[in-house]
Order: structure tokens, then C-alpha cells, then sequence
């Protein structure tokens, strides 16, 4: 993890079991930034200093800066989703 700094890793470069199970729990099937379908492809995970790491489902690699910008409200729709609320609001 980069110091001091909260990014987004590709699923590719952390652990893979975690990247699984985090993926069959994953609360959505739509971009969290667009609302797009996900492919898998554009799989990230969201790091911050002192949090649990974060899987982060893009539907292109565009929303990456999109999603740095605000993360805590993106992270907060994926809660919500995973609490049975509404989804998504861009």
C-alpha cells in the first residue's frame, strides 16, 4: 500500500481468495460510479490507511478517477446495496 495515500489496487495484485469471496459477496451487478453492467474486467480494490480493504466493481477503467474523487459516497452506495437499499445515485 502507498503511504498515507487511499487508491484503488487492481484485483490482480492482492491476495486471490480474498478477490473471490469478495467478489461472490459483491452487492451489486452495475458499475458503482455509472450504473453500468460489470464485466470483471475492471475489478479494483479500494485501499485506505487503517480500513479493510474494498472490492470496487467499474464498468471501464475511466470511473477510476471518477471514484477517487469521492470514494466514502461511492463506498456508501455499495452499503446501502448490500443492505437491500437503493443502488446507485451519480
Amino acid at each position: 500500500m502507498r503511504a498515507g495515500m487511499d487508491y484503488l489496487a487492481q484485483a490482480s495484485e492482492v491476495d486471490g481468495a480474498w478477490v473471490a469471496k469478495a467478489r461472490a459477496e459483491y452487492p451489486m451487478s452495475t458499475c458503482v460510479v455509472s450504473g453500468e453492467p460489470t464485466s470483471g474486467s475492471f475489478d479494483y480494490v479500494y485501499m485506505s490507511h487503517g480500513q479493510p480493504y474494498r472490492l470496487v466493481r467499474l464498468a471501464s477503467a475511466q470511473y477510476v478517477s471518477v471514484f477517487l474523487k469521492d470514494p466514502a459516497h461511492y463506498l456508501a452506495l455499495l452499503d446501502a446495496a448490500g443492505n437491500g437499499q437503493a443502488q446507485r445515485s451519480h
